[in-house]
């Protein structure tokens, strides 16, 4: 027998208009039509804009949703729909049981009041007793390690303290149905763990659960069922994995590249520069002893390429010439993550001394990586060039790409593994 549906969503629309002020009236006449039973009515206009339209879902009791979307595609509206914190314009949610929404922590609590305070304040407001309400104290204490800083005003604490609190509280009452939205990445890293855990307890006590994460380890580790939206629509949806990886492959290959590099002038013919400043490190050329510079990337097939999927072979070739006499000659191959410019790994001639007895002329390097283990995105390469310890030359060369394969991966690195399974053992 499957578990029954403990909430539904029903052709759900929201329309929100792109004048702050027309948006803030409309959402004071959507409450009071709403609060006499009244439907509420939309606004054709062209200031106005669709958050959601006709979305339909349904979550059963256990089960655990993944909302997936790109900024502003209308999963924390939905989410908010879903919490009654938002009257739809069309459409309708109805829930069997009660709702605790962890979307912004710690929104109800009186900052002169303490954290103890706001504890019994919290919970009388879920329905507890008065006696249930000062009993929850110590088990919230203890979850959310705030010690002795519980006695004092929660206006004091650090933003990490207060979604310490904020979560502790919110989880406590154990409810049938909890929406959550990007907030299992409150405190530090321990406390972090706590959460995951917490949430583990209360998927295995029957608590449905709607999540708005993009921590796709979270997705795949909590959730059962996914909907993919799409400026307010559902682009698809089905089982959690599977959407996850169509969501992954469609982002990746509609992102494009904004890192650009481009031909420096005559006096430097064949030499690339980044033209923007310097998130990939310092660009330096000044003393004239490197011209020429060129790289390549070939796939295993020996085609120039500049995409390629993880784990495929890439061969690196560049070459560049010497104008004068040079002593102790390395080059060094920095790969960075273009997005932020975390540098995830060096190549360098250094390693065994490669080209310590090249001192002038023209040069060519072919460098073989037999398995590119690097995770879906794009990535920048610089070459740095160096007499013994001193710079000759450092430019960023070469942008490439890592497509998505259909696997989930996630962190830095895409770690090729075989795995061998024993039953019974």
């Amino acid at each position: 027998m499957s578990n029954p549906v403990i909430l539904s969503a029903n052709a759900l629309s929201k329309q929100y208009s792109l004048n702050s002020q027309k948006t803030k009236n409309r959402v004071f006449k959507d409450i009071f039509r709403s609060s006499l039973g009244l439907t509420v009515q939309a606004a054709e206009s062209k200031e106005s804009f669709w958050a959601l339209k006709d979305v339909f879902l349904e979550l059963k009791q256990g089960e655990s949703l993944a909302l997936l979307g790109k900024n502003g595609s209308g999963k924390s509206t939905l989410l908010k729909v879903l919490a009654n914190l938002i009257v739809p314009t069309s459409g309708r949610v109805e829930s069997n049981g009660n709702i605790q929404a962890l979307i912004n922590l710690g929104a109800g609590f009186d900052r002169k009041l303490t954290g103890r305070e706001n504890i019994v304040n919290s919970c009388l407001l879920s329905g507890f007793t008065l006696n249930d309400a000062k009993s929850a104290v110590s088990p919230i204490l203890e979850f959310s390690g705030l010690g002795d800083f519980i006695d004092a005003p929660v206006g004091t604490y650090s933003s990490g303290m207060y979604a310490r609190l904020g979560f502790s509280v919110a989880t406590h009452a154990r409810p049938d149905i909890i929406l959550i939205d990007e907030i299992l990445s409150v405190g530090d890293v321990a406390f972090q763990n706590k959460c995951l855990s917490k949430m583990q307890d209360l998927r295995k006590d029957g608590v449905a659960m709607v999540l708005v994460s993009h921590s796709h380890a979270q997705i795949s580790q909590f959730c059962d069922q996914a909907i993919w939206l799409n400026e307010g629509e559902i682009k698809a949806k089905g089982f959690a994995k599977e959407i996850l990886k169509d969501y992954l492959v469609y982002m990746e290959s509609n992102k494009y590249d904004n890192v650009r590099v481009i031909k420096t002038n005559a006096s430097n013919s064949g030499l690339v520069s980044y033209s923007e400043s310097g998130l990939y490190g310092v660009v330096y050329n000044e003393l004239g002893l490197i011209s020429d510079y060129k790289i390549e990337l070939l796939n295993e097939q020996s085609v120039l390429e500049n995409e390629f999927f993880p784990h495929e072979r890439v061969q690196i070739q560049y070459g560049f010439k010497l104008e004068k006499y040079v002593n102790d000659l390395n080059v060094t191959l920095n790969i960075y993550r273009q997005e932020d410019g975390f540098k995830i790994t060096t190549i360098t001639t250094l390693n065994g001394d490669l080209l310590s007895g090249i001192h002038e002329g023209t040069l060519s390097c072919t460098c073989n990586i037999e398995s590119l283990n690097l995770v879906p995105g794009q990535y920048v390469i610089t070459t740095s060039i160096h007499e013994g310890s001193s710079y000759l030359y450092r430019d960023v060369v070469k942008v490439f790409r890592v497509k998505s394969s259909k696997n989930l991966t996630w962190g830095l690195l895409d770690m090729q593994a075989n795995y061998v399974s024993i039953e019974n053992a």
